[in-house]
């Protein structure tokens, strides 16, 4: 489970059980955010292959699993949140205050569960 600490301009991370319950201690600090502008982590996604991405300052900031910046999707203005979009998951929909962005990207995005599918199946929780 990642969460924006938005206000410490850090995401952390905790282990999840297969119960849903947190792990007890797991609770880390997964990377932290110094953009050049106001405007701390807000929106959150992860893509199939770990990837975590974070609406904040300057764009959206791209991790690798074990935290280290990949780089940022540069915007003309700053983003609050995200959203996978299109049927294969592979659109990163951006939302600013005044605008939407949408990129295309290579690597699908992980949709939540119960997400309806191409042909009208469901996806259940694994």
């Amino acid at each position: 489970l990642y969460v924006c600490d938005t206000a410490r301009y850090h995401v952390r991370a905790f282990t999840v059980e297969p119960s849903g319950a947190l792990t007890a201690g797991s609770s880390r600090v997964f990377a932290r955010l110094d953009p050049e502008q106001p405007g701390g982590p807000d929106g959150i996604k992860v893509d199939r292959e770990g990837r975590v991405y974070v609406a904040v300052a300057q764009g959206v900031w791209v991790f690798e699993p074990a935290g280290t910046l990949l780089g940022i999707l540069a915007l003309p203005k700053r983003p609050a949140n995200l959203a996978w979009c299109d049927p294969d998951a592979l659109g990163l929909a951006i939302t600013a205050v005044d605008a939407l962005y949408k990129v295309r990207m290579r690597v699908p995005g992980v949709l939540p569960p119960f997400t309806p599918r191409p042909g009208g199946k469901t996806a259940k929780p694994s």
